[in-house]
Formats: structure tokens, sequence, C-alpha cells
């Protein structure tokens, strides 16, 4: 199942900023499918799975918390 894409070459429309590290989203970025949230690499995008995964118990409950 996909859960993220990584966008090349393109910026988002707002001024936005990464929300595991802070840093300005500039062009190329990566973007969860189910939550819409924004990162400016696939880096932050997976310490933040993890992250989540640790709170929330397994996969199968945060897709169910992302419906």
């Amino acid at each position: 199942m996909l859960t993220a894409i990584i966008v090349n070459d393109r910026e988002p429309r707002a001024e936005l900023d990464c929300s595991v590290c802070g840093k300005k989203i500039g062009q190329g970025y990566t973007r969860d499918l189910g939550t819409r949230i924004m990162y400016d690499c696939f880096r932050c995008f997976s310490i933040d799975e993890v992250a989540t995964e640790a709170v929330l118990g397994t996969g199968e409950a945060k897709r169910a918390a992302r419906s």
C-alpha cells in the first residue's frame, strides 16, 4: 500500500515548514497521502512514521486512525 509520495522539482503553494525538523519546504518534498502532511525529505517522513507506530501500536491502528 502506498503511504507517501516524493515530489520533485515542485514547491508547495504556500510557505510551509517540515512537521518534524521545522525546515522550510522548498523544491522537492515528501507528502503523506493519508494525512496530507508535508515533510522536507523522506528521512523526516520515516522518523514520523516510526514515532506514530510506537504511539499507536501497529500499522493497522495508524491506518484506522487516518480513516
